[in-house]
């Protein structure tokens, strides 16, 4: 986790942007993968064997007569969010949305009246924010309308910008990860985002960066209430809806929301590890892949555990400095 002066800087930047309007106006995430070809739809990985695995897994199970043959219905992916679709250092995004809108919120009230985690949040201190993070993601939004909620992640991924890579979070959703979703979809596969984060801003995210339709995009549910004399009539409370979308959470709402087993997932940590156990646990077909950030052009971190595991069930592990020939979209 950064907590240099210059990330603490920049974030202050993100937050002051936000809360007067100065940044440009949102617009659709770019979504360019024109490096992509019929002949190569994954052409920002190397040739790896992992790369191959994908490749020959989607043949088996879509080409008419083979034996191990999905009709399209089967032709289910679930991918972890944050880490594995795109960064999530120094901190998840949704966490980043939430110190924005607290620190507007901190402005309009008088000095004497602001919370650490407001002060923290206009600091750009994640290390203060993690460790009150649900307090953070919960008073952040609370008692606005989940419509305000989803309109402000998706100006947020359209506007804010990365401490390090100074261009927009909606942009930092990695460009193989883009055309392995593209190229699943493109061959009869229903993709799901399955995230610990909240559900609106999975949903945002998934809209905004995938094109992807909410009922597509799972992840922890806000108690709402419903209020009728409200525009905007679901409001958001200062808790959550179990289960967690997380550990076993995972593939108890994947059973719940979906109804049908999956026969591939992606994650990168402990949190995905009953969604991958799960995808790949039954007797037809399926893929298992796990990406490890060993990459100096992201950040280098590791989930040795996890690692473990993926080697014990056979599940592919994606070493992103090996595996990816770019990072992010150009």
């Amino acid at each position: 986790m950064d907590s240099s002066r210059s990330t603490k800087h920049l974030a202050a930047i993100v937050v002051l942007c936000l809360a007067l309007g100065a940044c440009a106006s949102p617009g659709p995430v770019s979504s360019d993968r024109s490096v992509a070809t019929a002949q190569d739809p994954l052409s920002a990985w190397t040739e790896t064997a992992e790369k191959q695995a994908i490749l020959e897994f989607v043949d088996r199970v879509t080409v008419a007569g083979s034996s191990d043959y999905l009709a399209r219905r089967d032709r289910v992916a679930t991918f972890d969010v944050d880490g594995t679709l795109a960064c999530e250092k120094p901190d998840y995004m949704e966490v980043a949305v939430a110190a924005a809108r607290l620190c507007e919120l901190a402005n309009q009230r008088p000095e004497d009246a602001q919370t650490s985690i407001d002060q923290a949040a206009c600091d750009g201190d994640f290390a203060v924010l993690d460790a009150q993070v649900e307090e953070v993601l919960l008073e952040a939004f609370a008692d606005e309308g989940q419509g305000f909620y989803t309109r402000y992640v998706e100006r947020f991924l359209a506007t804010a910008r990365h401490p390090r890579f100074d261009r927009p979070y909606g942009q930092l959703a990695f460009l193989p990860m883009l055309q392995l979703v593209d190229f699943l979809r493109e061959n009869g596969f229903t993709v799901y985002l399955v995230s610990g984060s909240q559900q609106g801003f999975t949903r945002s995210f998934g809209a905004s960066v995938l094109d992807l339709p909410p009922a597509q995009a799972i992840g922890h549910a806000v108690e709402l209430s419903f209020s009728a004399e409200r525009t905007d009539p679901l409001i958001r409370q200062r808790s959550f809806r179990p289960p967690s979308v997380d550990g076993a959470g995972k593939a108890e709402v994947i059973r719940q929301r979906i109804g049908r087993r999956p026969v591939l997932a992606f994650g990168n940590s402990m949190g995905d590890l009953e969604m991958l156990r799960y995808a790949t646990g039954g007797e037809g077909p399926s893929l298992g892949l796990i990406l490890v950030h060993d990459d100096p052009r992201e950040y280098v971190y590791e989930d040795q555990e996890l690692i473990d595991h993926a080697e014990s069930f056979g599940w592919q592990i994606v070493r992103m400095k090996r595996s990816f020939a770019e990072v992010f979209p150009p």
